[in-house]
Parts: structure tokens; C-alpha cells; sequence
């Protein structure tokens, strides 16, 4: 519950209206507070928040802490179910990583 309450800050809307999820303060909560990745992404989902992929992709990135591989298995871990988002997950990963 304290997750949520976390989360619940971090929220914008997007061009759409719904509620969507900073990032890089997703990243923050993963790198800094250390809540795995699975527990947020189940929050998201269970309230139906969209995920700002690319920005929390660019902070993984950014804090060099990380691999691009790691962060394959950190996002895709759970999506192997769903092909399709699969494949916009790993292309979203090599577009950040492929930029200098």
C-alpha cells in the first residue's frame, strides 16, 4: 500500500487523459528505495496508470548502474505472454541505447 501512495505522487496525465507514470521517478524507486520493478508494474496494472517506458529507459541509461541487457531483463521478465509488447519493449531499449 505504501508503494502505491508513492506511485499515486508520481503520476501526470497523458495526451489521452490517463494517468501516467513518471519514469524516471519509477527508476528512482527501483534504484534508490530498492521496490522491484515487478512489484510497481503490478501497481500500474492493477490501476490501470499507463508507464512512461522511455523516460524510465533513459534513466537506467543514464545512471550507467545498469546494462542494456539488464534492463532487457528487468522490463521484459513479465512479457513474455504478450509478443507484441515484447517487441515494442526491446525496440524502445535499443532506441535509447543506440543514441551517444
Amino acid at each position: 500500500m505504501a508503494n502505491k501512495k508513492k506511485l499515486e505522487t508520481f503520476i501526470g496525465k497523458s495526451t489521452c487523459g490517463k494517468p501516467i507514470v513518471n519514469g524516471k521517478l519509477v527508476f528512482k524507486l527501483v534504484d534508490s528505495d530498492g521496490i522491484p520493478f515487478t512489484v510497481i508494474d503490478d501497481i500500474i496494472r492493477e490501476n490501470n496508470w499507463g508507464f512512461d517506458i522511455v523516460d524510465f529507459i533513459k534513466a537506467i541509461k543514464h545512471s550507467k548502474n545498469y546494462s542494456m541487457q539488464s534492463c532487457v531483463s528487468m522490463l521484459t521478465g513479465h512479457l513474455e505472454r504478450n509478443t507484441r509488447l515484447y517487441s515494442m519493449t526491446i525496440n524502445a531499449i535499443t532506441h535509447v541505447y543506440s543514441k551517444k
